[in-house]
């Protein structure tokens, strides 16, 4: 019988660096909001969310002017109900109960904790506690996260959702629980009704992962088997693992129908959601695309060209120490992909348990594969969203536009991993400075004890010669005696 977990334990230094981490989260976002934002930021996209929040306390979805045409909030759709929204509502949801606690700015402070937080998670889970920890201390270094944590803005709190359910959908994989599968399921269903196209592209790797595992493990002919259609897998693994996916699926599909419902609520038509009923040419993909009468002709090349310019900007400007922090980056998803001689792995070899071990490290890279992937979706979906287009301004100029001052945020989900993977990189380097300083005294070490034994033995300046017999002694007998 093993005893329960104790508070230490439970809060082991990982654990509680995450805490203090997070606290400083906060005092951050605090700090930013009032010192560098108290009047609000250029972007009015942060009125419109204070607005909707205002509303949603005050129990309307809809806006009603005293006098019809007196008052226009920026970015309001007008109708027959009223003035709504463009946005959905869920990041003026989580405003309106900061602002229930005690402040708007208090929900700002519980987003970038909560990110902070969840970064460390993150490291901790797919490498360990070191790496965890470090993250943490790296995205409170960057520009991006320091700039947004005291904004009114969305992106954060998606990136905090996006991540909550990387940790937990990892964790659920490690562990086989349901529980993880729950909160991951319900994570992402949240982050696709706050930012829809955010969302799918940061989970489109690990979607991968669970239709590639659900496939190849014999686990969806668990349904079939059940009815008795076919012959499905009798082992337990591949039951318990079709009900994670399930679970995941389930949460992550009602958060689909909660968006659609809203539209359906808002805008009459569940698949227009409101920024498409406030500007019908806004959506995602090429051609023509227009906003308040600016219009632009995107092609893909545009796109490219576009997105070029963002990705440059975001790793040469708003990570943590920028072009360097890219590059340590870069060089950490390099160590995980290869899966040796990282933070957190063990080699495999040596013992009965090889191919075991060779399995659980091949496991290790295909996890840390996910969230590395996610600098491809996220890259490459952007492409089609000509909203990168917008935020550069001029593209000649590098000093137009908003991404200028409030950075490349349609990216923001890009700096956790950039975090994490500098992290990896910055842990692995100290493993083998450390490791390469042991070697070294453990060989001075032994040179000096052989030295030490070396001068212990006898040393002599010529060889030793060999004595020569000397004659027996007489013998000594009484009578001898007698006569001497």
């Amino acid at each position: 019988m093993t005893d329960a977990p104790t508070l230490r334990d439970r809060f082991d230094a990982g654990r509680v660096a995450a805490i203090v981490l997070a606290f400083v989260g906060a005092a951050v976002a605090f700090a930013v909001a009032a010192g560098v934002f108290p009047f609000r930021s250029l972007n009015h996209d942060e009125g419109v969310y204070l607005q909707q929040a205002d509303m949603l306390l005050s129990g309307q979805v809809f806006l009603r002017p005293p006098v019809e045409d007196a008052f226009r909030p920026w970015f309001f759709v007008e109708s027959e109900r009223g003035l709504y929204s463009k946005y959905a509502p869920v990041p003026s949801t989580v405003f309106a109960l900061g602002k229930l606690l005690g402040g708007y700015t208090v929900a700002l402070a519980g987003i970038a904790a909560g990110l902070v937080a969840g970064t460390v998670a993150l490291g901790r889970e797919l490498f360990d506690a070191r790496v965890g920890a470090l993250a943490g201390v790296l995205l409170l270094a960057t520009p991006l996260f320091v700039v947004h944590s005291g904004v009114f803005l969305p992106y954060a709190l998606t990136a905090a959702l996006n991540v909550a359910f990387a940790v937990w959908y990892l964790r659920g994989e490690r562990r086989e629980s349901r529980r993880d599968a729950t909160l991951a399921g319900a994570a992402v269903g949240l982050a696709f009704f706050s930012r829809p196209y955010t969302a799918v592209l940061f989970a489109l790797p690990f979607v991968g992962h669970a239709v590639v595992t659900l496939s190849r493990s014999g686990a969806w002919r668990v349904p079939p088997a059940i009815a008795g259609l076919v012959n499905g897998p009798a082992a337990e693994p591949a039951r318990r693992l079709f009900a994670r996916r399930l679970i995941t699926a389930t949460l992550g599909t009602a958060g689909v129908l909660a968006a659609l419902g809203y539209n359906a609520f808002v805008t009459g038509d569940p698949f227009v959601f409101p920024y498409l009923a406030f500007a019908p040419e806004d959506g995602i993909g090429f051609g023509e695309r227009a906003i308040l009468g600016h219009e632009v002709d995107y092609t893909p090349e545009l796109g490219i060209e576009a997105n070029r310019l963002v990705l440059e900007t975001l790793f040469t400007d708003w990570v943590v120490a920028g072009s360097l922090g890219a590059t340590v980056a870069a060089a950490g998803v390099g160590l995980a992909l290869v899966g040796r001689g990282v933070p957190g792995a063990r080699n495999a070899g040596g013992d009965a348990d090889t191919h075991r071990e060779a399995g659980a490290l091949h496991g290790r890279r295909v996890r840390r594969g996910l969230l590395a992937g996610t600098f491809l979706t996220v890259a490459a979906g952007n492409v089609a969203f000509w909203g990168n287009f917008n935020v550069l301004g001029a593209l000649e100029v590098r000093t137009d536009g908003l991404i200028y001052y409030l950075g490349p945020y349609y990216h923001y989900d890009l700096i956790v991993p950039t975090a994490v993977f500098a992290a990896v990189a910055c842990v692995a380097l100290a493993d083998g400075l450390r490791g390469g300083a042991a070697s070294s005294r453990s060989a001075r070490t032994k040179s000096t004890r052989a030295t030490r034994v070396r001068s212990r033995r006898p040393r002599s300046s010529s060889p030793a010669r060999p004595r020569a017999a000397s004659p027996p002694a007489p013998s000594v007998t009484p009578s001898n005696a007698t006569r001497q």
